[in-house]
């Protein structure tokens, strides 16, 4: 009986051993899956706006306008045709656009959130305290 007991037990703690190890989690959520479809360094059209608000707004970004992301921090975009310079900074999830070169803007800087970021689709999303902006871009280059 004894012999039968010992067996037993070895057999449990193998199968608890094996039940233990494969429940590993080995996602790694920091790393996107393709780190070139993260960049935002390039020339995206805007092709869909959708503003959001209580109030009359005039929309800056309007479709048909495009943002110009370059690898030295610099960015240019058109608003309504016009075409603009600016500083932009991106971290994790966030790029935030330096309208340094207007002085109407008195330098006020726009946080946008980056919803949606693959190889050739950019969905922005922009709170403006009274209204809400959401962007929807496709990658020229």
């Amino acid at each position: 009986m004894k012999k039968y007991l010992s067996i037993l037990v070895a057999v449990m703690l193998a199968a608890m051993s094996f039940t233990l190890t494969s429940c590993g989690d080995d996602d790694n959520e920091d790393e996107p899956e393709n780190p070139e479809a993260a960049s935002i360094i390039g020339r995206w059209n805007c092709t869909d706006v959708t503003m959001k608000s209580d109030f009359a707004t005039e929309a800056g970004m309007q479709e048909g306008d495009f943002i110009q992301f370059n690898a030295d921090g610099s960015c240019s975009y058109s608003e309504g045709g016009i075409s603009y310079n600016a500083k932009y900074k991106k971290e994790s999830n966030k790029v935030t656009i330096y309208d340094s070169n207007d002085p109407e803007s008195f330098d006020i800087p726009v946080e946008y959130e980056i919803k949606s970021l693959t190889e050739k689709e950019l969905v922005l999303f922009a709170n403006l305290y009274i209204a809400t902006w959401t962007g929807r871009f496709q990658r020229v280059n």
